[in-house]
Protein backbone atom coordinates (compact mmCIF):
# COMPACT_ATOMS: atom_id res chain seq x y z
CA UNK A 1 0.00 0.00 0.00
CA UNK A 2 1.71 3.18 -0.73
CA UNK A 3 1.74 6.48 0.76
CA UNK A 4 -1.32 7.88 -1.05
CA UNK A 5 -3.67 5.05 -0.63
CA UNK A 6 -2.82 5.54 3.26
CA UNK A 7 -3.37 9.38 3.29
CA UNK A 8 -7.20 8.28 1.39
CA UNK A 9 -7.99 5.71 4.28
CA UNK A 10 -7.17 8.17 7.13
CA UNK A 11 -9.60 10.35 5.65
CA UNK A 12 -12.18 8.78 3.85
CA UNK A 13 -12.32 6.17 7.26
CA UNK A 14 -13.66 8.90 9.57
CA UNK A 15 -15.60 10.85 7.12
CA UNK A 16 -17.51 7.09 6.64
CA UNK A 17 -17.77 6.41 10.46
CA UNK A 18 -19.42 10.32 10.74
CA UNK A 19 -21.94 9.51 7.71
CA UNK A 20 -22.99 6.37 9.55
CA UNK A 21 -23.43 8.31 12.87
CA UNK A 22 -25.15 10.75 11.32
CA UNK A 23 -27.11 8.28 9.78
CA UNK A 24 -28.29 6.39 12.36
CA UNK A 25 -29.16 9.70 14.66
CA UNK A 26 -31.51 10.77 11.86
CA UNK A 27 -33.13 7.31 12.25
CA UNK A 28 -33.68 7.63 15.67
CA UNK A 29 -34.92 10.56 15.85
CA UNK A 30 -37.37 9.87 13.01
CA UNK A 31 -38.31 6.94 14.87
CA UNK A 32 -39.04 9.19 17.47
CA UNK A 33 -41.11 11.23 16.14
CA UNK A 34 -43.24 9.04 14.79
CA UNK A 35 -43.65 7.36 17.51
CA UNK A 36 -45.31 10.19 18.81
CA UNK A 37 -47.65 10.52 15.56
CA UNK A 38 -48.69 6.67 16.35
CA UNK A 39 -50.60 7.37 19.93
CA UNK A 40 -53.63 6.73 19.75
CA UNK A 41 -56.09 7.87 23.02
CA UNK A 42 -59.98 7.07 23.43
CA UNK A 43 -62.56 7.93 25.81
CA UNK A 44 -65.26 5.78 26.60
CA UNK A 45 -68.71 4.45 28.00
CA UNK A 46 -68.81 0.87 28.11
CA UNK A 47 -71.48 -1.05 30.17
CA UNK A 48 -71.39 2.40 32.30
CA UNK A 49 -67.66 2.14 32.87
CA UNK A 50 -65.48 4.70 31.98
CA UNK A 51 -63.05 3.32 29.79
CA UNK A 52 -59.49 4.97 28.74
CA UNK A 53 -56.94 3.99 26.76
CA UNK A 54 -53.40 5.78 25.20
CA UNK A 55 -52.10 3.36 22.84
CA UNK A 56 -48.82 4.22 21.50
CA UNK A 57 -47.31 2.26 18.39
CA UNK A 58 -48.74 0.32 15.03
CA UNK A 59 -52.39 -0.27 14.71
CA UNK A 60 -53.42 2.07 18.29
CA UNK A 61 -56.87 2.58 16.98
CA UNK A 62 -57.45 -1.32 16.17
CA UNK A 63 -56.02 -2.36 19.55
CA UNK A 64 -58.67 -0.05 21.20
CA UNK A 65 -61.41 -1.36 19.08
CA UNK A 66 -60.36 -4.93 19.83
CA UNK A 67 -60.12 -4.00 23.57
CA UNK A 68 -63.54 -2.85 23.81
CA UNK A 69 -65.06 -5.69 21.96
CA UNK A 70 -63.00 -7.83 24.34
CA UNK A 71 -64.42 -6.30 27.38
CA UNK A 72 -67.86 -5.88 25.54
CA UNK A 73 -67.80 -9.94 25.28
CA UNK A 74 -66.36 -10.70 28.91
CA UNK A 75 -69.61 -8.30 30.45
CA UNK A 76 -72.09 -10.33 28.52
CA UNK A 77 -70.18 -13.55 29.79
CA UNK A 78 -69.84 -12.52 33.49
CA UNK A 79 -71.93 -9.68 34.34
CA UNK A 80 -75.62 -10.92 36.59
CA UNK A 81 -77.33 -8.24 34.95
CA UNK A 82 -76.96 -9.86 31.31
CA UNK A 83 -80.18 -11.89 30.40
CA UNK A 84 -78.14 -15.23 29.33
CA UNK A 85 -74.60 -14.57 30.43
CA UNK A 86 -73.32 -17.62 32.77
CA UNK A 87 -73.71 -15.34 35.88
CA UNK A 88 -77.58 -14.86 35.11
CA UNK A 89 -77.72 -18.43 34.45
CA UNK A 90 -76.14 -19.80 37.71
CA UNK A 91 -77.83 -17.37 39.80
CA UNK A 92 -81.22 -18.45 38.28
CA UNK A 93 -80.92 -22.30 39.00
CA UNK A 94 -79.17 -21.40 42.39
CA UNK A 95 -80.28 -24.40 44.80
CA UNK A 96 -81.61 -26.54 41.66
CA UNK A 97 -79.01 -26.72 38.47
CA UNK A 98 -75.88 -27.10 37.34
CA UNK A 99 -74.84 -24.94 34.67
CA UNK A 100 -72.34 -25.43 32.02
CA UNK A 101 -70.35 -21.92 31.50
CA UNK A 102 -67.51 -21.00 29.34
CA UNK A 103 -63.79 -22.28 30.37
CA UNK A 104 -62.67 -18.43 31.10
CA UNK A 105 -66.33 -18.20 33.53
CA UNK A 106 -64.95 -21.06 35.46
CA UNK A 107 -60.90 -19.64 35.90
CA UNK A 108 -62.58 -16.28 37.35
CA UNK A 109 -64.70 -17.94 39.72
CA UNK A 110 -61.93 -20.22 40.78
CA UNK A 111 -59.67 -17.07 41.57
CA UNK A 112 -62.59 -15.86 43.13
CA UNK A 113 -62.91 -17.85 45.48
CA UNK A 114 -59.43 -18.27 46.30
CA UNK A 115 -59.71 -14.60 46.62
CA UNK A 116 -62.91 -15.17 49.27
CA UNK A 117 -60.88 -18.49 51.33
CA UNK A 118 -57.61 -15.98 51.53
CA UNK A 119 -58.97 -13.60 52.85
CA UNK A 120 -60.91 -15.13 55.32
CA UNK A 121 -64.84 -13.95 54.02
CA UNK A 122 -63.93 -10.25 54.32
CA UNK A 123 -64.20 -10.41 50.48
CA UNK A 124 -67.43 -12.94 49.06
CA UNK A 125 -68.89 -13.00 45.84
CA UNK A 126 -71.93 -14.46 46.95
CA UNK A 127 -73.52 -11.11 47.81
CA UNK A 128 -76.14 -10.42 45.39
CA UNK A 129 -79.13 -10.36 47.59
CA UNK A 130 -77.72 -7.67 49.75
CA UNK A 131 -76.59 -5.47 47.16
CA UNK A 132 -79.56 -5.75 45.46
CA UNK A 133 -81.76 -4.32 48.62
CA UNK A 134 -79.38 -1.42 48.63
CA UNK A 135 -80.15 -1.15 45.04
CA UNK A 136 -77.29 1.66 44.46
CA UNK A 137 -77.96 1.67 40.83
CA UNK A 138 -81.30 2.47 41.00
CA UNK A 139 -82.77 5.62 40.10
CA UNK A 140 -84.99 5.94 43.45
CA UNK A 141 -83.15 4.56 46.31
CA UNK A 142 -84.64 3.52 49.63
CA UNK A 143 -83.37 2.25 52.81
CA UNK A 144 -83.56 -1.61 53.19
CA UNK A 145 -85.23 -3.02 56.44
CA UNK A 146 -83.03 -4.93 58.96
CA UNK A 147 -85.09 -8.24 58.34
CA UNK A 148 -84.22 -8.16 54.96
CA UNK A 149 -80.99 -7.21 55.40
CA UNK A 150 -79.99 -10.31 57.98
CA UNK A 151 -82.00 -12.82 55.90
CA UNK A 152 -79.16 -11.70 53.14
CA UNK A 153 -76.31 -11.85 55.14
CA UNK A 154 -77.68 -15.86 56.94
CA UNK A 155 -77.46 -16.50 52.81
CA UNK A 156 -73.89 -15.07 52.07
CA UNK A 157 -71.23 -17.91 51.69
CA UNK A 158 -68.66 -18.36 48.95
CA UNK A 159 -68.56 -21.97 50.61
CA UNK A 160 -72.24 -22.48 48.52
CA UNK A 161 -70.39 -22.24 45.33
CA UNK A 162 -69.55 -25.65 43.62
CA UNK A 163 -67.41 -26.09 40.95
CA UNK A 164 -67.46 -29.40 38.75
CA UNK A 165 -64.00 -28.48 36.67
CA UNK A 166 -63.98 -31.74 34.53
CA UNK A 167 -67.15 -30.74 32.39
CA UNK A 168 -67.28 -26.72 33.15
CA UNK A 169 -70.56 -26.87 35.61
CA UNK A 170 -70.75 -24.50 38.53
CA UNK A 171 -73.92 -24.38 40.75
CA UNK A 172 -75.07 -22.65 43.56
CA UNK A 173 -76.31 -24.79 46.93
CA UNK A 174 -78.52 -22.19 48.12
CA UNK A 175 -81.64 -20.79 46.51
CA UNK A 176 -81.78 -17.77 47.95
CA UNK A 177 -78.27 -16.66 47.33
CA UNK A 178 -76.22 -14.92 44.52
CA UNK A 179 -73.07 -14.17 42.51
CA UNK A 180 -72.00 -10.64 42.11
CA UNK A 181 -68.73 -9.90 40.24
CA UNK A 182 -68.81 -6.13 40.79
CA UNK A 183 -66.03 -6.21 42.94
CA UNK A 184 -63.58 -7.41 40.21
CA UNK A 185 -65.33 -6.76 37.13
CA UNK A 186 -63.23 -3.73 36.17
CA UNK A 187 -60.27 -5.28 37.22
CA UNK A 188 -61.05 -8.25 34.75
CA UNK A 189 -61.91 -5.93 31.93
CA UNK A 190 -58.61 -3.75 32.45
CA UNK A 191 -56.47 -7.12 32.66
CA UNK A 192 -58.15 -8.16 28.92
CA UNK A 193 -57.31 -4.64 27.48
CA UNK A 194 -53.65 -4.98 28.15
CA UNK A 195 -53.69 -8.88 26.90
CA UNK A 196 -55.26 -7.63 23.76
CA UNK A 197 -52.42 -5.01 23.22
CA UNK A 198 -49.81 -7.69 24.13
CA UNK A 199 -51.03 -9.83 21.78
CA UNK A 200 -51.91 -7.38 19.13
CA UNK A 201 -47.62 -6.14 19.38
CA UNK A 202 -48.54 -2.78 20.47
CA UNK A 203 -45.38 -0.91 21.24
CA UNK A 204 -46.82 0.20 25.48
CA UNK A 205 -50.13 1.84 26.60
CA UNK A 206 -51.69 2.92 29.42
CA UNK A 207 -55.54 2.34 30.38
CA UNK A 208 -57.73 2.27 32.73
CA UNK A 209 -61.36 0.65 33.59
CA UNK A 210 -62.91 3.11 35.97
CA UNK A 211 -60.52 3.28 39.33
CA UNK A 212 -58.73 0.42 37.78
CA UNK A 213 -55.24 1.25 36.00
CA UNK A 214 -53.17 -1.08 33.80
CA UNK A 215 -49.68 -0.22 31.92
CA UNK A 216 -48.55 -2.33 29.40
CA UNK A 217 -44.61 -2.39 27.79
CA UNK A 218 -42.01 0.13 28.30
CA UNK A 219 -41.63 3.85 27.79
CA UNK A 220 -38.66 4.72 25.68
CA UNK A 221 -38.03 7.92 27.56
CA UNK A 222 -38.56 6.82 30.83
CA UNK A 223 -38.89 3.31 32.66
CA UNK A 224 -41.91 4.26 34.46
CA UNK A 225 -45.20 5.52 34.56
CA UNK A 226 -46.62 8.17 36.71
CA UNK A 227 -50.21 6.99 37.95
CA UNK A 228 -51.42 10.14 39.70
CA UNK A 229 -53.92 9.20 42.86
CA UNK A 230 -56.27 11.98 43.35
CA UNK A 231 -59.27 13.23 45.06
CA UNK A 232 -62.65 14.76 44.71
CA UNK A 233 -63.40 18.06 45.99
CA UNK A 234 -67.08 19.05 46.48
CA UNK A 235 -67.12 20.64 43.48
CA UNK A 236 -66.35 17.12 42.03
CA UNK A 237 -63.20 18.47 40.47
CA UNK A 238 -60.27 15.97 41.08
CA UNK A 239 -56.61 17.32 41.72
CA UNK A 240 -53.40 15.43 42.46
CA UNK A 241 -52.39 14.23 45.94
CA UNK A 242 -49.41 12.86 44.67
CA UNK A 243 -48.18 10.06 41.95
CA UNK A 244 -47.18 6.23 42.07
CA UNK A 245 -43.76 5.46 39.68
CA UNK A 246 -45.45 2.11 37.86
CA UNK A 247 -43.26 -0.30 36.12
CA UNK A 248 -45.89 -3.01 35.00
CA UNK A 249 -48.58 -4.07 36.37
CA UNK A 250 -52.10 -2.58 38.03
CA UNK A 251 -53.33 -0.21 40.76
CA UNK A 252 -57.00 0.06 41.32
CA UNK A 253 -58.61 3.14 43.84
CA UNK A 254 -61.84 2.93 46.12
CA UNK A 255 -63.22 5.57 47.59
CA UNK A 256 -63.91 9.74 47.23
CA UNK A 257 -66.67 11.00 45.92
CA UNK A 258 -67.78 8.99 43.30
CA UNK A 259 -68.17 5.85 45.55
CA UNK A 260 -70.70 7.81 47.48
CA UNK A 261 -74.34 8.30 46.95
CA UNK A 262 -77.27 10.06 48.74
CA UNK A 263 -80.21 8.43 50.03
CA UNK A 264 -82.67 10.72 51.83
CA UNK A 265 -80.62 13.28 54.08
CA UNK A 266 -77.17 10.88 54.38
CA UNK A 267 -74.45 9.97 52.02
CA UNK A 268 -73.73 6.67 52.04
CA UNK A 269 -70.64 4.68 50.74
CA UNK A 270 -71.52 2.18 48.11
CA UNK A 271 -69.50 -0.23 49.71
CA UNK A 272 -71.06 -2.87 51.64
CA UNK A 273 -69.51 -4.58 54.84
CA UNK A 274 -70.13 -8.23 53.77
CA UNK A 275 -70.12 -8.62 57.93
CA UNK A 276 -72.66 -6.08 59.13
CA UNK A 277 -74.99 -5.93 55.55
CA UNK A 278 -74.55 -2.24 55.45
CA UNK A 279 -72.07 0.44 53.71
CA UNK A 280 -69.12 0.74 55.07
CA UNK A 281 -68.48 3.21 58.10
CA UNK A 282 -64.97 4.55 58.86
CA UNK A 283 -62.13 7.41 58.39
CA UNK A 284 -60.78 6.35 55.35
CA UNK A 285 -61.33 8.41 52.72
CA UNK A 286 -59.70 6.18 49.82
CA UNK A 287 -57.78 3.27 49.47
CA UNK A 288 -55.30 2.26 46.59
CA UNK A 289 -53.43 -0.92 45.82
CA UNK A 290 -50.61 -2.45 43.83
CA UNK A 291 -49.78 -5.41 42.01
CA UNK A 292 -49.36 -7.44 39.07
CA UNK A 293 -52.82 -9.31 38.78
CA UNK A 294 -56.19 -7.21 38.07
CA UNK A 295 -58.23 -9.09 39.73
CA UNK A 296 -57.21 -9.19 43.06
CA UNK A 297 -55.54 -5.53 43.01
CA UNK A 298 -59.26 -4.65 42.51
CA UNK A 299 -60.94 -7.23 45.07
CA UNK A 300 -58.08 -5.95 47.90
CA UNK A 301 -58.88 -2.36 47.41
CA UNK A 302 -62.05 -3.03 48.35
CA UNK A 303 -61.26 -5.27 50.99
CA UNK A 304 -58.48 -2.45 52.47
CA UNK A 305 -61.38 0.11 51.98
CA UNK A 306 -63.82 -2.40 54.06
CA UNK A 307 -61.39 -3.43 56.87
CA UNK A 308 -58.60 -1.17 56.82
CA UNK A 309 -54.96 -0.63 57.75
CA UNK A 310 -54.21 -3.02 60.80
CA UNK A 311 -56.56 -6.07 59.70
CA UNK A 312 -55.68 -6.42 56.40
CA UNK A 313 -51.88 -6.34 56.60
CA UNK A 314 -50.97 -9.67 56.68
CA UNK A 315 -53.27 -9.96 53.73
CA UNK A 316 -51.71 -7.55 51.72
CA UNK A 317 -47.90 -9.04 52.74
CA UNK A 318 -49.63 -12.52 51.42
CA UNK A 319 -50.21 -11.35 48.42
CA UNK A 320 -47.24 -9.52 48.30
CA UNK A 321 -49.32 -6.03 47.45
CA UNK A 322 -48.70 -2.55 48.58
CA UNK A 323 -51.34 0.02 49.25
CA UNK A 324 -51.63 3.95 50.10
CA UNK A 325 -54.48 4.54 52.81
CA UNK A 326 -56.04 8.43 52.67
CA UNK A 327 -57.80 9.34 55.33
CA UNK A 328 -60.55 11.51 56.24
CA UNK A 329 -57.76 13.91 58.19
CA UNK A 330 -55.52 14.22 55.55
CA UNK A 331 -53.44 12.16 56.58
CA UNK A 332 -51.61 9.27 54.29
CA UNK A 333 -50.12 5.99 55.02
CA UNK A 334 -48.32 3.90 52.30
CA UNK A 335 -46.60 0.73 52.78
CA UNK A 336 -42.91 0.57 53.20
CA UNK A 337 -42.36 -1.43 49.88
CA UNK A 338 -44.04 1.12 47.59
CA UNK A 339 -42.62 4.32 49.45
CA UNK A 340 -39.69 5.11 46.88
CA UNK A 341 -42.29 5.18 44.28
CA UNK A 342 -44.60 7.73 46.01
CA UNK A 343 -44.79 11.00 45.53
CA UNK A 344 -46.54 13.42 47.48
CA UNK A 345 -47.52 16.84 45.83
CA UNK A 346 -50.43 18.17 47.88
CA UNK A 347 -49.08 19.85 50.97
CA UNK A 348 -52.75 19.80 52.51
CA UNK A 349 -51.79 15.98 52.86
CA UNK A 350 -49.14 14.53 55.43
CA UNK A 351 -47.30 11.16 55.12
CA UNK A 352 -47.57 9.04 58.50
CA UNK A 353 -46.46 6.24 59.75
Amino acid sequence: MNQSEKTAIKIYVPLFVLLVTVIVSVIIVYTKADQKEKQFTSKSNLWGMEINQSIYGNDGEKASESAKEEIDKLHRMISHKVEGSDIKKINDGAGEKWIRCNEETIKIIDRCVDICEKSEAMFDITTLKLTDLWGFEKKHKSLPDSMSIDKALDNIGYEQIKINRDVNRIKIDNDYSGINLSQVERGIACEAMLNVYKNMGVDYAVSSVDGVVGVYGNKPEQPFWKISIKEATDEQEEAAIGFIKLTNGYISTVGGNENKVLIGDKVYNKVINVKTGYPVENNIDSVTIVHNDAMIVNALSYICFNEGQEKCKELLESYGAQAIYVYNDKNIYVTPNLRESFTLVNTEYKLID
